[in-house]
C-alpha cells in the first residue's frame, strides 16, 4: 500500500511538471504559429515552473528559446533561489536579461547590481605636505609636481601600490620615503625639509666641505662639483674632460674620476668648461641636481648634491 502511494506522488508530480511546461508552450504557441516571435517569459511564469518541479536545467532551454521580459535584481535572484533555482540557472537568466531601457514595469531596477556590472574602484590619492612650500616632489624617481606656497600637493592618478616619494628644494636636505597607496583611501605624507647648510656645518671636516686638488697652469678648479677641468678645449668637443678629483668630494661621491667626461648637468648639454661655469652658477649650494658622464666605455646618470662651504673658482 505504501510502495503504491509514492508511486501515486510521483505520478503527479511528473504529471504537474508535464502541465506546467505545456502551460508554457501553449501561451507562445499562438504567437509563433502566426509567424511572431516567442513570447519572452515573465519571472511569474519562472517562478512557477520552479515551483512546480521543473528542473532547473529545463527552466535554462526555456529561456535560451524564449527569451526573458524582466531584469535581474538582488531582490529577484532571491525570490527565484528560493523557488528552486541553481547557480547554473541564475548564471544563465543574468546572461539572458534584456539590456535596453527599462519597461515602466521593471523601472525600479535600473541600477546595476555587483553580480551584472562591478562598481569601479575608487581612485588612490598621495596627499604631500612640503614646509617650506614650492619643494618638487619625485613618485618613482619621475617628477609628478610642485608643492603650492602653502606646501600642499595632492595627485590622484597614481596606481594603487608600493611607490617611492621623494621632496626636493633647492638648499634643503631631500626627504624621502616608501607610501603605499590603496584604492579608495588617501595617503599623507609629511616633508619637513632641513636647511642643507645646517646639516653640514662650516668650517674644515664639515661634510660638504671640499679641499682643493693641486691646480695645475692652465686648468679651473669647480669648487661646487670639487673637479679640475682644462682651462679651454677645441670647439668641435662635445664633452668637458675631469683631470682630477678631490677625495670626499660631491663628484668623488657618484663616481667621478680622471679621465671622465661630463656630458650633461643639471638637464643642461656642456660641451665646454665655460659652459659647466655657467651652469653651476645658476645652482645655489646644498642644491641637488642631475649628473650625466662618461667612464670612457659607459655612460652613467646620478644625482649630486653642490658643495656647502667650498673655495671659490680658481685658475691660473
Amino acid at each position: 500500500m505504501l510502495t503504491e502511494s509514492v508511486s501515486f506522488l510521483r505520478t503527479c508530480r511528473k504529471a504537474a511538471w508535464v502541465i506546467a511546461a505545456l502551460i508554457v508552450c501553449a501561451s507562445s504557441f499562438s504567437t509563433t504559429s502566426v509567424g511572431r516571435p516567442a513570447k519572452p517569459l515573465s519571472k511569474a511564469e519562472i517562478i512557477d515552473l520552479l515551483k512546480s518541479d521543473v528542473p532547473p536545467a529545463r527552466v535554462e532551454e526555456l529561456v535560451a528559446e524564449k527569451g526573458m521580459a524582466f531584469r535581474m535584481t538582488a531582490q529577484t535572484e532571491r525570490e527565484l533561489r528560493a523557488a528552486g533555482a541553481n547557480d547554473s540557472l541564475l548564471r544563465a537568466l543574468r546572461a539572458a536579461a534584456p539590456r535596453g531601457p527599462a519597461s515602466s514595469s521593471s523601472r525600479r531596477a535600473t541600477r546595476p547590481t555587483p553580480e551584472t556590472e562591478p562598481r569601479a574602484a575608487s581612485p588612490a590619492v598621495l596627499f604631500v605636505q612640503s614646509t617650506p612650500g614650492g619643494a618638487q616632489v619625485y613618485v618613482d624617481d619621475e617628477p609628478v609636481g610642485t608643492t603650492s606656497a602653502g606646501g600642499v600637493l595632492k595627485l590622484s592618478r597614481l596606481a594603487a601600490g608600493e611607490h617611492s616619494v621623494r621632496v626636493s628644494l633647492a638648499g634643503y636636505e631631500d626627504h624621502q620615503e616608501t607610501a603605499e597607496l590603496i584604492s579608495g583611501e588617501t595617503v599623507h605624507v609629511a616633508a619637513n625639509l632641513t636647511a642643507a647648510a645646517a646639516m653640514s656645518g662650516s668650517g674644515a671636516g664639515s661634510e660638504e666641505s671640499v679641499a682643493a686638488p693641486n691646480v695645475r697652469p692652465g686648468e679651473s678648479y669647480f669648487a661646487a662639483l670639487g673637479i679640475v677641468t682644462p682651462e679651454s678645449q677645441p670647439e668641435d668637443y662635445m664633452v668637458v674632460d675631469v683631470l682630477e678629483v678631490a677625495p670626499g668630494s660631491p663628484a668623488d661621491r657618484v663616481g667621478l674620476h680622471s679621465a671622465c667626461a661630463i656630458l650633461t648637468l643639471a638637464g643642461v648639454r656642456v660641451t665646454s668648461p665655460q659652459e659647466l661655469r655657467r651652469v653651476l652658477s645658476q645652482h645655489r649650494s646644498g642644491e641637488t641636481v642631475e649628473i650625466t658622464f662618461s667612464d670612457g666605455s659607459l655612460n652613467h646618470t646620478a644625482r649630486v648634491r653642490l658643495a656647502v662651504n667650498t673655495p671659490p673658482l680658481r685658475a691660473r
